[in-house]
């Protein structure tokens, strides 16, 4: 029998890429004159399967490689940005609210806002909404002004109805700058699921929670 070459298939996922069974059975059988020889065209279709191999493997390297140059080129931009920021000077807002927006804001959305209320010198509470999305928490702020970096006890519901993935609740660290950019990251442990939840992490208890955007005082 030939080299079945015609089972040649790419599967690819979030954990990486791979060839199906079919193709490394074609690539590792060892290497038999009678059956390679038996037809012209079996051969031909062996030597097909290999360069096609080798192909796939060099597009997946430069994925990789693409996606990792382009992570860090953003995290050298988020330095850069946080080093300046740091650095200026800070003055007090005299505001009691602020807004802010941006990616994963609002709950843990693609896109969304959240509105801050700072109810005394160092606590203030907020709720937002996304893109199919809803969140709320309380914060404390390490300074008593609202343009202050602080700590929060977050609650993130991610999609609506049949969109619904998770909910999740847990501390986070948010960073502002004295004006304008902030930074949040912290973890969060899931408190429900949702029919559009990933089945790769529908198993994870604990994730990371992150968002990045700009905040305005009101």
């Amino acid at each position: 029998m030939g080299v079945q070459a015609q089972l040649l298939e790419i599967r690819i996922s979030l954990g990486g890429s791979a060839l199906s069974a079919g193709l490394y059975s074609c690539l590792l059988e060892p290497w038999d004159k009678n059956k390679v020889n038996s037809t012209k065209f079996n051969k031909i279709h062996y030597f097909n399967a290999v360069i096609t191999h080798r192909r796939i493997n060099y597009q997946i390297k430069q994925n990789t490689l693409n996606s990792i140059i382009m992570k860090k080129y953003l995290l050298i931009a988020l330095l850069a940005v946080f080093s300046v920021q740091a650095m200026a000077q800070r003055e007090p807002s005299p505001k009691k609210c602020s807004i802010s927006t941006g990616f994963l804001h609002g709950g843990g959305g693609l896109v969304g806002a959240d509105f801050e209320y700072l109810f005394s010198n160092h606590f203030s509470a907020q709720v937002g909404v996304g893109f199919t999305s809803f969140g709320a928490g309380i914060n404390y702020h390490f300074k008593p002004f609202i343009n202050s970096s602080m700590i929060s006890l977050i609650y993130w519901h991610q999609g609506i109805g049949n969109a619904y993935t998770q909910s999740v609740i847990g501390p986070v660290y948010t960073f502002r700058a004295p004006k304008v950019f902030q930074f949040q990251i912290g973890i969060g442990g899931r408190v429900g699921k949702g029919p559009a939840i990933n089945p790769d992490y529908a198993n994870v208890p604990v994730m990371l929670l992150y968002s990045i955007g700009v905040y305005f005082p009101l």
